[in-house]
C-alpha cells in the first residue's frame, strides 16, 4: 500500500512538474553550480570569470556578466533556451552583514513583530537601502535567539535582473555561511557541539561558528584587504592575517558564549597543511581538513552543494535566512503554475494534432475502401467466363514463375545434381556406402561420414578423390575411423569442391 501511495505521489508530481532547484555560488573568479535529486548530485558546471568583471562581489561589467550567466544557462540545458532555471543564489559572503541578536519570549502572536522591530534596531544603514531578514536559531522560556543578515538593495536587485534575463529564477539569495551549516548538520560527530570552520576560498578568509547546529557567526576579509596593493600575498602576511582573525574570533564568541573551540575545520583546498601547521604552532588549536562523504565532490563545491540541498527542500519546510525580496515559496509556486499551463497547452496541443491525424487517416482509409467495394460490385457484373480465363492466366503466370525461380536458384547452386551424382558413383565404384554428406556452403569443406568393409578401401576411397580434379584438400579423419559391429569400417572424410 505505502508503495502504491508512493507512486501516486510521484505521478503528481510529475503532472505539477516539480522543477529542481540548484545550487549556484557566485565568487569574483567563477560561478558554480550544482543540482541534486535525491541526495546525489546530478550535475555540476562551472564557469571561469573574467578579472574585473566582478570586484569583491559587486559587478563591474554588466555585458560581460550578462553573458557568462548566457552561457552558464546554455550549458546546463543546452536545447531549451527559453526555460526558466530555478537557483538558491549564494553570493559573496563580503556582501553580507550578519548579527545575532536576543528578544524576550513574548509568545507566537507578537513574534514577528518583535523580530521585525529589532532588526530595524540592528541595521547598518537604512532598510529603504537594504533587504534584511532573520532566521531563529535557539529558543528558550525566556527569550528567542535570532541571526539577522542584511544586504544592500542595489546589490540584490541587479543580481536578481541579471539572472532573470538570462532565463534564471533566483529563489533565494543566502551567503555561504548558511549553506555549510547544512553541511555540519549531515555530520552527527560535528553537529551537536560548537564548531569553527575556517573556509579559504578565492575571495578571502571565512569563518563562522555553529552552535548546536546553527550558525551564530560569520566573518569575512578578503584578500584585497590583506595584501593592499602588492601583487601578491607573502606567505608571512598569510600567517600572521590567518592567526590574528582567528584569535579575534575565538575571543570575540568566548567572551559572549563562554563557549571553546578545540578543533577547527578547514575548507581551503591544496592549502590544508599550511593552515593546519598555523593552528597547531601558532595557536594551539588543531585543525583537521572537513571532507563530506556523503557526495563526491572537491571541497570547491561546497558552497555550491549546501545552497542545492536547501533547493531540494521543500518551500514550506525552508525557515532559514532570504535576501530575496520576495517569497521563496511564492516564486516557485508562480513557476510552477506557468510551468503546468505551458504543460498542459502542449498536451491539449498534442492530443489536438493526433485527433486531425486520425481522423485523416481514417477520411483516406474509407475512401479507399469506397473505391475497393465499388471496383468489386463493378466486376461482380462482367462476363464469368472472362473471370474463370483471367483466374487461369493468373495461375500460368504463377507457374511460369515459379519454374523461373526453380531454375535460378538451381542454376545459383554449386552443389547440384551432378554433384551429388559424380560423389555417389566414385563411392559406390570403391565399394563405400555413404551415411551422411554435410554441406554448410561453397566456401565450407564438404564432411562426410561413411563405411566400408575394411581401412584399405577406405584408403582407396581418398586416393580417388585426390586423384579426381574437381576436388581439392581431401582429408582423412584417422581417430574416426571406427569398427562397426558386422567388421565393417565407419570413417568421417572431408574435401572441397574446386571452383
Amino acid at each position: 500500500m505505502g508503495k502504491f501511495f508512493e507512486i501516486l505521489k510521484y505521478f503528481f508530481e510529475r503532472l505539477s512538474l516539480k522543477p529542481i532547484i540548484g545550487g549556484l555560488e557566485i565568487s569574483d573568479s567563477a560561478l558554480r553550480f550544482v543540482a541534486i535529486r535525491k541526495n546525489k548530485v546530478v550535475f555540476t558546471l562551472a564557469v571561469k570569470i573574467p578579472p574585473g568583471v566582478l570586484k569583491e562581489g559587486r559587478v563591474q561589467s554588466v555585458d560581460q556578466f550578462s553573458q557568462i550567466l548566457k552561457n552558464l544557462h546554455e550549458n546546463i540545458i543546452p536545447r531549451k533556451p527559453n526555460q526558466i532555471i530555478q537557483t538558491v543564489v549564494a553570493i559573496p559572503s563580503n556582501l553580507v552583514y550578519t548579527q545575532n541578536f536576543t528578544i524576550p519570549n513574548v509568545g507566537k502572536e507578537q513574534f514577528e513583530e518583535t523580530a521585525r522591530l529589532n532588526l530595524e534596531t540592528i541595521s547598518p544603514t537604512s532598510l529603504d537601502k537594504t533587504y534584511a531578514n532573520w532566521q531563529l536559531i535557539k529558543e528558550t522560556v525566556d527569550h528567542y535567539e535570532l541571526l539577522g543578515a542584511f544586504s544592500e538593495k542595489a546589490v540584490i536587485d541587479q543580481y536578481k535582473n541579471l539572472f532573470e534575463e538570462a532565463k534564471f529564477n533566483p529563489v533565494v539569495f543566502e551567503f555561504p555561511g548558511l549553506a555549510f551549516g547544512r553541511l555540519l548538520e549531515r555530520v552527527k560527530e560535528i553537529k551537536d557541539q560548537p564548531v569553527l570552520t575556517l573556509w579559504v576560498s578565492s575571495d578571502g578568509l571565512n569563518i563562522f561558528s555553529f552552535i548546536d547546529g546553527s550558525l551564530y557567526f560569520d566573518y569575512f576579509r578578503s584578500w584585497r584587504s590583506i595584501q593592499g596593493e602588492a601583487r601578491e600575498i607573502l606567505k608571512s602576511v598569510f600567517e600572521n592575517a590567518v592567526t590574528e582573525d582567528i584569535k579575534r574570533f575565538i575571543n570575540f564568541t568566548q567572551s559572549r558564549f563562554k563557549e571553546g573551540f578545540k578543533d577547527v575545520y578547514i575548507i581551503a583546498p591544496g592549502l590544508e597543511a599550511e593552515i593546519k601547521n598555523i593552528l597547531e604552532n601558532r595557536l594551539g588549536l588543531s585543525g583537521t581538513p572537513f571532507v563530506l562523504s556523503a557526495f563526491a565532490l572537491s571541497p570547491i563545491w561546497y558552497a555550491a552543494l549546501g545552497s542545492a540541498i536547501r533547493g531540494a527542500q521543500g518551500r514550506s519546510e525552508d525557515t532559514s535566512i532570504n535576501l530575496n525580496p520576495g517569497s521563496s515559496a511564492k516564486l516557485v509556486f508562480e513557476e510552477r503554475v506557468l510551468n503546468f499551463t505551458r504543460l498542459w497547452r502542449n498536451i491539449f496541443a498534442g492530443v489536438l494534432v493526433a485527433l486531425v491525424f486520425i481522423f485523416g487517416i481514417s477520411a483516406v482509409y474509407f475512401v479507399n475502401l469506397s473505391k475497393s467495394v465499388s471496383g468489386q460490385l463493378a466486376s461482380l457484373t462482367a462476363d464469368s467466363r472472362q473471370k474463370e480465363l483471367n483466374l487461369l492466366l493468373d495461375q500460368v503466370k504463377n507457374f511460369n514463375a515459379l519454374v523461373l525461380g526453380i531454375k535460378d536458384a538451381r542454376s545459383q547452386n554449386n552443389f547440384g545434381y551432378q554433384f551429388f551424382s559424380d560423389i555417389r558413383e566414385l563411392a559406390a565404384k570403391n565399394q563405400v556406402t555413404l551415411d551422411t554428406i554435410e554441406i554448410v556452403s561453397a566456401d565450407e569443406p564438404v564432411n562426410i561420414i561413411a563405411h566400408t568393409a575394411d581401412s584399405e578401401t577406405v584408403i582407396k576411397f581418398k586416393n580417388a578423390l585426390v586423384a579426381d580434379q574437381r576436388f581439392i584438400e581431401v582429408n582423412l579423419d584417422p581417430l574416426q575411423n571406427n569398427p562397426l559391429p558386422d567388421n565393417s569400417v565407419s570413417f568421417n572424410l572431408s574435401f572441397r569442391v574446386k571452383k
